[in-house]
């Protein structure tokens, strides 16, 4: 079976020298809540959201069901899944909408943003899919799939209003 530490991406975040305190550093509660998280991202994106189990997702995390129930029920587990995911994309996101330049470079920023490969990766993009069609049935994954599509269009279309406007005027 495949193990999730054998995943390079998972091999690089965790053999960071951790006996520095730093930005490298995680509080081992966070370390252990942030596995659970990528091992669920990994469930999803090779299982489906429907064959994504507590069970799987321990056993792909090499953590014990014990750990894994002291931070989610299986609701919660998926639900901040999608809040984590829906976190990083803002982020990444917000960054590119906050670099100063004109509306075309905003936009320049946030077109690469949206590629960029810490939420461009095919697991994330497998389980936004899974979430966004699930979302039709689950309210509660409605409201943060349309919140972060909310938010990122208001941001886009006031950017694009005032590209519009400052070439009305060239």
């Amino acid at each position: 079976m495949f193990k999730y530490r054998n995943n390079l991406f998972f091999l690089y975040r965790h053999n960071m020298d951790h006996s520095q305190p730093g930005a490298g550093t995680q509080h081992p509660k966070d370390h252990r809540k942030q596995q659970l998280i990528e091992a669920t991202i990994h469930c999803i994106s090779t299982y489906g959201l429907s064959n994504t189990t507590i069970s799987r997702v321990t056993q792909t995390a090499e953590l014990s069901t014990g750990i894994a129930n002291f931070y989610f029920s299986s609701k919660k587990q998926l639900l901040e899944t999608l809040q984590s995911l829906s976190t990083e994309y803002e982020q990444v996101i917000g960054r590119a909408f906050s670099l100063a330049g004109t509306p075309r470079k905003i936009l320049s920023n946030v077109i690469r943003a949206r590629f960029d490969p810490q939420i461009f990766t095919a697991e994330k993009i497998a389980v936004w899919y899974a979430f966004t069609s699930e979302s039709r049935a689950r309210s509660e994954y409605m409201l943060i799939c349309e919140d972060k599509d909310t938010a990122f269009m208001e941001s886009l279309v006031g950017t694009v209003k005032v590209l519009c406007k400052k070439n009305a005027r060239t």
